[in-house]
C-alpha cells in the first residue's frame, strides 16, 4: 500500500495491480468511480539501468509540480481532465485522480477491420465529429491549453 494525500486528505492505495500501465504511469481504480494516474519515479524499477529514462522521470515530475496544479478549469465535457492531485508526504504531486470510463473503446479499434464491420459508419461519422468539437473547443479555450499526447491510445 502507498500512502498519498489525494484531494489533501490521506489515503492508502493498493498499488498491486495498476489497471494499465505505460511507460510514464501507471493507472490505479480506487474504487470510487476514479481512477488514479500514478506518475513513474526515477528509481522505478522498469527505468533501472536507464538513465535516460530515470532523467526523463524526474523532469517529468518536476514539470508536474507546476503543470497539474495549474491544469486548466471548464473544459469541455469530453475531455477527461484531473480532479484531485495525488501528493506524497513532502506535498510533492506525484500524479491526479479522473473519472474512470467504463466501456469506451480507444479510437485506435476503430481502425481494425472487425470494427469496421461491426459499427455503422454513421455512428463511426458522430464519434469522429465529436471528436473534432472537443478539439476544436479545447483550442478556443482561453488559457491557450496544448494537447500534448493526442494520439488513437489516448482517444476513447
Amino acid at each position: 500500500m502507498l500512502s498519498l494525500k489525494i484531494g489533501g486528505k490521506a489515503r492508502k492505495v493498493d498499488i498491486t495491480n495498476p489497471l494499465g500501465q505505460g511507460g510514464e504511469a501507471c493507472v490505479y481504480d480506487l474504487g470510487d468511480g476514479t481512477v488514479l494516474k500514478l506518475y513513474r519515479r526515477a528509481d522505478d524499477p522498469s527505468y533501472a539501468q536507464d538513465h535516460a529514462a530515470q532523467a526523463a522521470a524526474t523532469k517529468r515530475l518536476d514539470t508536474h509540480q507546476r503543470k497539474l496544479r495549474e491544469f486548466p478549469r471548464g473544459l469541455p465535457s469530453q475531455v477527461v481532465a484531473p480532479l484531485d492531485l495525488a501528493t506524497d508526504s513532502t506535498g510533492r504531486v506525484v500524479g491526479y485522480t479522473m473519472p474512470f470510463v467504463r466501456g469506451a473503446e480507444v479510437l485506435a479499434r476503430y481502425g481494425q477491420p472487425r470494427t469496421r464491420q461491426t459499427v455503422p459508419h454513421n455512428d463511426a461519422l458522430t464519434i469522429l465529429r465529436t471528436l473534432r468539437s472537443a478539439v476544436a473547443a479545447v483550442h478556443a479555450h482561453p488559457s491557450g491549453v496544448v494537447i500534448g499526447d493526442f494520439n488513437s491510445l489516448n482517444v476513447m
